[in-house]
């Protein structure tokens, strides 16, 4: 068929997180879930992070007027003490109480809307209908139910076979980029079945893990490398409480149903969890892997439109220094760098064991393969977006802190808001532009933004950063996103790309190596056109495009071909 167009980081020698002799009868698997019980334990014994499952709805309402209350005040007080601050221009005040006013508005009726999705019998009536129509799937997912069925075993067989060729392989160069449609659809659909996992699990097995931690076992302060998987959570919780922990959140329905999709593959694949980004509601990051081939994915879960204290984080945008933990970068959303590098008791932040999970699988991989290197591909939706975005520029920043054997290969990431300033993006495209050479020599990678139609998290949020504003850094509105942003098109209307880490006019191809008839086959199978055109609707249509099914709709109808340049 023809082809259809530093001290922060952790050592890259054998002594990592998870390398100990009395680990050696560990499998990757086992690994992967060891370092997670880690991360759980130091969770449990931090009372800041921790957050009890609600017991009743009031609990649940006093709680989100509790976050409401704080996001208020943070967000009010911060604009006021920024009068004072050096170096801000009066536009910088206006911009920024602006901010603040715009960002109150939208919060105040998100609490609204969480609230109302909580109240009990509307629960009740969604999970009814759920079973009864929608395959049980999460509010995220269950518009279109076929969504995680959609994909043809020639276009899986396709995308996994993009996604183990070497990097020596791959046809973008400086002046002209490929954008892998297979790859995109099924990381798309890895990304969309993140939302299956709730917050619930992950607070009940949290919730056991302090009360099995008991007031006499005390964590250990400072940086802490454990010589072992596991031994940091046995150490804190014991045996028995460090099992009962993890039984109560890989034993979750979310979690099985993750784990039941990657084992429906043909051949299989396998899925775990591997961190819960620094707090226990729903943002977390997982897993995939072909054991019989040499790609990893790494899938970053979004927001839950459910979760109040999810959408206060996302617009609680209090810049952060990233440069001790990103080369070159300047400021960054506060909220989404603390979830990936704050350090928890432990010692170790969030993306220190996503690191040690990515090594400990392609050293399994790689030996399973012949010593093949492995691809690793990034890639999520939404707030899973803005951190697999930060996490990706680390990787791309410190080539070498997961090991040899791992190749850092394109990020398609879908909804993705504004992450940083000007500075970070400019060092982000200096490393993505030095062309990293590894044994195979030079090679290009993107991070791909997939944007549908004017997704309000997507286009909405100012980003006169993207176009390299001139002027003070200190402006919110000069803020921007990171990577190449690709706007879909359809059968009607071609894709267009602009900026970021792309120069002007570089030449973009949307490729398949299936054959145009079979790329199309997916066309047939959109969701109903009563749903579809939700997003003409004013206003409600841009909160409509931002839904993972709406992402799916659209890229079942990109057309393979030139995607034009829209601008720089």
């Amino acid at each position: 068929m023809a082809e259809v167009y530093s001290a922060h980081t952790m050592s890259s020698s054998s002594e990592t997180l998870y390398g100990d002799q009395d680990d050696n009868a560990l499998n990757a698997m086992d690994t992967v879930k060891a370092l997670h019980s880690d991360e759980l334990a130091s969770l449990s014994v931090d009372d800041q992070k921790l957050k009890a499952p609600p017991e009743t709805f009031q609990h649940l309402l006093l709680k989100t007027l509790h976050s409401y209350l704080t996001f208020l005040t943070t967000t009010w007080w911060h604009s006021i003490l920024a009068l004072f601050a050096p170096g801000m221009t009066v536009l910088d005040h206006i911009t920024l109480f602006l901010f603040a006013f715009v960002a109150s508005i939208i919060i105040s009726v998100m609490m609204l809307v969480c609230v109302l999705a909580h109240v009990p019998v509307l629960v009740w009536l969604f999970e009814k209908w759920a079973h009864m129509e929608a395959d049980d799937l999460s509010l995220v997912n269950a518009s279109y139910p076929k969504l995680f069925e959609s994909m043809t075993h020639a276009q899986l067989d396709a995308a996994r076979h993009s996604m183990s060729e070497p990097i020596r392989n791959s046809a973008s160069t400086v002046a002209h980029r490929v954008f892998d449609l297979d790859v995109a659809r099924f990381l798309l659909q890895c990304a969309a079945l993140t939302y299956e996992r709730t917050s619930a699990p992950v607070q009940q097995a949290v919730d056991k893990a302090k009360s099995a931690s008991g007031s006499d076992k005390k964590p250990q302060s400072g940086r802490h490398h454990p010589k072992g998987a596991g031994k940091h959570a046995r150490q804190v919780l014991g045996e028995s409480g460090a099992q009962q922990m993890m039984s109560a959140l890989h034993d979750s329905k979310g979690e099985t149903k993750l784990a039941a999709w990657a084992n429906s593959m043909i051949p299989p694949i396998k899925y775990s969890s591997v961190s819960e980004l620094n707090g226990t509601d729903s943002a977390f990051c997982g897993i995939f892997w072909d054991p019989n081939s040499t790609w990893i994915v790494l899938a970053f879960k979004g927001t839950d439109p459910t979760e109040f204290s999810e959408w206060a984080s996302d617009f609680q945008y209090i810049p952060r220094e990233a440069g001790e933990r990103i080369t070159g970068f300047g400021q960054v959303h506060g909220g989404f760098y603390d979830r990936l590098f704050a350090p928890t008791s432990s010692g170790l932040s969030p993306f220190d064991t996503i690191a040690s999970a990515v090594r400990a699988v392609a050293d399994e991989v790689s030996t399973a393969n012949a010593s093949s290197k492995i691809n690793l591909f990034v890639t999520g939706h939404s707030l899973g977006c803005a951190m697999a975005s930060l996490a990706y520029a680390c990787l791309i920043s410190e080539p070498f802190v997961l090991g040899s054997n791992v190749i850092i290969r394109d990020a398609y990431l879908f909804a993705a808001p504004i992450v940083c300033d000007p500075k970070s993006v400019a060092a982000f495209n200096e490393c993505l532009d030095a062309s990293t050479t590894y044994e195979e020599g030079p090679y290009v990678r993107t991070l791909w933004r997939v944007v549908n139609r004017q997704d309000v998290v997507a286009t909405a949020l100012p980003s006169l950063g993207d176009d390299r504003l001139k002027g003070s850094l200190r402006n919110l509105f000069a803020f921007a996103h990171l990577g190449a942003e690709l706007r879909m098109g359809s059968q009607r209307a071609p894709s267009y790309v602009r900026g970021g880490s792309l120069k002007p006019d570089t030449w973009v191809g949307i490729r398949s190596k299936l054959d145009l008839q079979t790329v199309n086959v997916m066309n047939t199978q959109g969701m109903p056109p009563v749903i579809r055109w939700s997003q003409d609707i004013p206003l409600v249509g841009r909160f409509a495009s931002h839904a993972t099914t709406m992402y799916w709709d659209a890229i079942t109808q990109l057309q393979v071909g030139r995607a034009y340049w829209a601008g720089s």
